[in-house]
């Protein structure tokens, strides 16, 4: 091999070297997905203030909600309504969240799913 092609393989290395990795964009689930996914399905959730959540939705539109305090002991429950909107999960509780509609997109990356808010969800039957 001559020194100009060795020089231009070593510029190339470093090139490729020097290139930092780009974390996968997360993907966001469609209206089909998102509704084959909750349907029938127990979710558990870990919200951003550590709280940890279990819901189980029917394929009728309403979900079962219960949540376990931080030392782990049980818990506070709630029922609520669900739907997919657009390419959107939306939910209902009847008392939490003061019984307002909420819709988020849902994403999956390499670790799993997550809504919009960065909460990551894992589920019973994936």
């Amino acid at each position: 091999m001559n020194a100009a092609v060795r020089i231009a393989c070593a510029l190339a290395l470093a090139a490729a070297a020097a290139t930092p990795l780009r974390a996968q964009e997360p993907e966001r689930l469609k209206r089909s997905e998102i509704r084959a996914l909750f349907k029938n399905n127990e979710m558990t959730a870990t919200n951003p203030n550590g709280l940890s959540f279990t819901e189980v939705y029917s394929s009728d539109g309403t979900f079962k909600a219960s949540s376990k305090r931080r030392d782990g002991s049980c818990c506070a429950t709630d029922v609520g309504r669900w739907a997919v909107e657009g390419n959107m999960l939306c939910k209902q509780y009847s008392v939490w969240q003061g019984g307002q509609l909420r819709c988020s997109y849902i994403t999956k990356d390499a670790q799993g799913y997550s809504t919009g808010s960065g909460m990551r969800m894992t589920f019973k039957r994936n």
